[in-house]
């Protein structure tokens, strides 16, 4: 009897484990539920009565608006891309939604939220929103989008299922197509946003489109299985925004058409149709003329193979090639002199100290061109219709700087598809991903507006070059091309990616990394800081990066961080020395430390120095759900302190060893604070508690964590 007791007692204690590890691992394993569950509250808090949102925040000296009296607002179902409506003249109430019935319902919220919306600031005259998928009450797969971003719209409706807008603002536009009697969405969209008008995107959902229980699942298994794959649009093939494209095809057309640019709609090689723009005579009545500006030193070979792809490439051939030097040697000059020669490119030598932004300027002082295609020497053109693309886009008189996407070379892998501008600062989303897949609603695929494009393949306008003073001078190698791309959205205009333009990009051949050394760190931090003291409104802000994604990653998550992700995560000692027992080493525990090490957390705003230990472990056979974990130090007497521990959500372990039951909270992280521990080496180890029973297991991992500053 007192046997069947204890075994009844140990199997309760079993369950009650396995019911909070599975609790643990649908909390670490979905993280938008949990933006969900910490976010939306705030939101219903907030009337935007006070602050400005989405373009606003972004927009030199916008203010806030008064709230006025409660506004009614109806609701127009669309399928799709058409509606029944009434005319505008039978419309009665002032705020107008249009909700895509068809595919999903508007949120709870949606209706009272736009409504306060609009009252509070009579100066808005549309709003877009957020929208997830939602199956049984379960909300997954999140488009968090862009503020207003005008060449995104015109290649795909991103608005999504969800805009509303003020019926005063728009009465004018045509609303009705007279042939069927019906509303296509999209295009009065893109007539509304070539009004004067102001636009704004509100980072909240308010559009939930239905999905299928396969669906749900299906994303749930690529939520705990791989986060690089979780935002491909491949892997959610009901969810690709481009498969009705030939429908709005026409739509397009139109609104290029009407807005005076001349061109077509042409599928690039993933089947994308781009719009390849007509290039339009210059003041003299001829073509215009391309200055590709190229600034390198004592990389001949590498130079050799970049202007040869340029030559090789010329579907549009007006174009003039300039080599700025910074002070290669002397043989070298004279195999570039040679070079000149075979390939009729313009050669200037200055010696100076590396100024990337000085020489690009140096470049610009010396072109002809009514554009100015900046371009790494590096780089290595692929495709014929290069020029042509960029130029078409950058004529366009609200366009900016025009990139393209660069991939590493002889492989897939994205280097370059876009600057966003993130908590931890400029960076470049989806960098090492694959380009066989598309990411985050055609982020690789689409041309779409950023906050900035790479100098290393950028084309701009030689005015608007000059209306921005050029590149900063005091910016010498880091953050010149950001800080200048910032300074023409300061101006109004927006940088464009021409994803469809893709070059491979040799980087770092020119300079090296710049995190290979203190001293290039050192100085990559002072100009960084640099950039936000000019602009201090893109301190942590981007305004086409939602405030609704992580700002510290290189793929599009939700904005949710555990407490490992924070910067300001600590865990401290336990206190009281731990008495290890020698029975308790066992080689059935498995541990794997990935990094322990001093090491910097920082973003924009803060910056924390702490010691990290990070690995993941499992015990051989046995469940792992019954055992707790924590790390062990070391210290030079042979006695042991305590490090608390958390536990951490790895998919990564799970799919290495599907055979171990319940890893799925295998990782483990320490981060102690400065000055816990006086100098000296500190072997790790790792032990685990049996919640179940008294076992103890220890493992000595084999790593050390050196402390090198005396305790405060």
């Amino acid at each position: 009897m007192p046997g069947n007791i204890k075994q009844t007692i140990q199997e309760i204690k079993i369950r009650q484990c396995k019911k909070e590890h599975d609790k643990e691992v649908e909390r670490q394993s979905d993280r938008y539920s949990q933006w969900v569950i910490s976010e939306e509250p705030k939101q219903d808090d907030e009337l935007y009565g006070s602050e400005p949102v989405g373009d606003m925040a972004a927009l030199p000296g916008a203010q806030p608006a008064a709230a006025k009296g409660k506004q009614k607002s109806v609701v127009i179902g669309f399928d799709g891309l058409a509606a029944s409506a009434r005319p505008f003249s039978e419309v009665k109430q002032p705020i107008v939604i249009l909700a895509d019935t068809q595919a999903g319902v508007l949120s709870a919220r949606a209706q009272s939220r736009v409504t306060a919306m609009f009252a509070a600031h009579p100066d808005w005259d549309m709003i877009y929103g957020d929208e997830d998928y939602c199956f049984a009450k379960q909300r997954f797969a999140p488009w968090m989008k862009p503020d207003f971003s005008p060449d995104t719209l015109l290649s795909f409706p991103y608005f999504g299922g969800f805009a509303a807008f003020r019926l005063s603002s728009y009465e004018d536009v045509l609303w009705l197509d007279d042939a069927a009697g019906k509303v296509r969405v999209y295009d009065f969209l893109l007539k509304c946003s070539e009004r004067e008008k102001k636009i704004v995107h509100v980072p909240e959902v308010f559009f939930h489109r239905s999905a299928t229980k396969e669906q749900y699942l299906a994303y749930r298994a690529l939520d705990r299985s791989d986060q690089r794959i979780l935002t491909a649009d491949d892997c959610m093939p009901w969810a690709l925004p481009w498969e009705d494209q030939g429908n709005y095809r026409e739509i397009r057309l139109q609104a290029m058409k009407r807005r005076g640019y001349a061109g077509e709609l042409v599928p690039d090689a993933f089947g994308i149709l781009q719009p390849v723009y007509e290039i339009k005579d210059n003041a003299a009545g001829k073509k215009p003329l391309v200055s590709i500006i190229i600034p390198s030193k004592d990389n001949v070979d590498v130079l050799e193979r970049c202007i040869r792809s340029v030559r090789t490439h010329e579907a549009y051939p007006h174009y003039e090639l300039l080599v700025i030097d910074n002070g290669s040697a002397g043989a070298v000059r004279t195999r570039l002199m040679n070079l000149g020669r075979e390939f009729a490119f313009s050669y200037y030598y200055e010696p100076m100290e590396f100024n990337f932004s000085q020489m690009i300027n140096l470049g610009v002082s010396k072109a002809r061109g009514d554009y100015l295609l900046l371009l790494n020497d590096d780089c290595e053109v692929t495709q014929d219709d290069w020029l042509l693309k960029m130029l078409g886009q950058a004529q366009l008189p609200h366009v900016g700087a025009v990139g393209a996407k660069l991939l590493y070379p002889d492989s897939d892998l994205i280097q370059h598809a876009g600057v966003t501008n993130l908590t931890a600062g400029p960076a470049h989303k989806l960098q090492r991903n694959s380009d066989s897949h598309s990411y985050y609603y055609g982020r690789n695929r689409f041309c779409y507006d950023y906050i900035g494009v790479t100098a290393a393949c950028m084309m701009v306008a030689r005015d608007k070059f000059e209306a921005v003073g050029g590149f900063d001078e005091g910016l010498r190698v880091a953050f010149n091309d950001v800080d200048f791309c910032f300074k023409l959205f300061a101006r109004g205009l927006y940088q464009v990616m021409r994803n469809d333009v893709v070059l491979y990009h040799h980087e770092s051949l020119s300079r090296g990394d710049d995190l290979l050394t203190e001293e290039k760190t050192n100085r990559l931090m002072q100009e960084r800081d640099l950039l936000y003291e000019r602009h201090p409104q893109f301190m942590a802000r981007d305004p086409f990066y939602s405030v609704n994604l992580l700002g510290g990653v290189i793929d599009y998550l939700v904005n949710y961080q555990y407490e490992y992700d924070k910067i300001g995560c600590q865990t401290g000692l336990m206190d009281g020395a731990v008495e290890v027992q020698p029975e308790w080493y066992n080689e059935c525990l498995t541990v794997m430390v990935d990094r322990a090490v001093k090491k910097d957390m920082m973003d924009v705003l803060t910056k924390q120095t702490t010691y990290q230990i990070e690995g993941w472990a499992y015990v051989l056979g046995q469940d792992n759900c019954r055992y707790t974990m924590s790390i062990l130090l070391k210290k030079e007497d042979g006695t042991f302190v305590e490090a608390e521990t958390l536990r951490r959500y790895r998919p990564d372990a799970v799919k290495v060893l599907p055979e171990q039951e319940n890893i799925e909270l295998s990782g483990f992280v320490a981060r102690l604070p400065l000055g816990v521990l006086p100098s000296g080496d500190y072997p790790v180890y790792l032990l685990c508690r049996d919640q179940c029973s008294r076992q103890r297991l220890l493992r000595d991992t084999g790593a050390v964590l050196k402390v090198d500053e005396d305790r405060k």
